[in-house]
């Protein structure tokens, strides 16, 4: 028998199967499945959503060299930061949350989403409140960290092990969040 008939005779037979057995095992009638209106119940354990805030943030427009450019073209600068790169897709995603200046230590706090790749990850969608020089000085140090792009972010967020590994370097400096 050729290799197609077989993957389609078995890919049918597993269809058979799993419409036969659905009600059996899920509890859930085949009609309403087929309709989608059934609800399916979960065998994983569900993720846990963390959503940090910023308590008074201030919108960001853009940034140039010199700092987080305002709606009103205030700069605002980053501490130890002697300038601030020029294209950053971390810079990026931060912007777009505004970011929030803490008026003890005059510090820069931004908010960066973390991207949770692995499908076991107790954590869902997650926001973390990031440090902004310190975020950017930890890429710049750690760019490469263990082959993932530390210094870039994408659609879904920033790679949760470069997020693990800055909040580990910021204990360190004993500055944990």
């Amino acid at each position: 028998m050729k290799r197609g008939w077989k993957l389609l005779i078995s890919t049918s037979g597993g269809g058979v199967l799993f419409a036969a057995l659905c009600p059996v095992f899920l509890h859930v009638n085949l009609f309403e499945l087929v309709a989608g209106v059934a609800e399916i119940p979960s065998f994983c354990r569900s993720r846990a959503d963390v959503i940090d805030s910023l308590r008074s943030p201030v919108p960001i427009v853009s940034w140039t060299r010199e700092g987080f450019v305002t709606e009103t073209g205030l700069i605002i600068p980053l501490p130890g930061i002697a300038s601030l790169p020029e294209h950053s897709p971390i810079l990026d995603e931060i912007r777009l949350r505004g970011v929030e200046i803490d008026p003890n230590d005059q510090r820069v706090y931004g908010l960066l989403p973390i991207f949770h790749w692995c499908g076991n990850d107790p954590i869902g969608k997650h926001i973390a409140r990031v440090d902004v020089a310190f975020l950017l000085e930890y890429v710049d140090r750690n760019a490469s960290f263990e082959g993932f792009g530390c210094d870039s972010a994408t659609g879904w967020g920033w790679n949760v092990s470069c997020f693990y590994g800055y909040e580990a370097w910021l204990k360190t400096k004993g500055r944990a969040q």
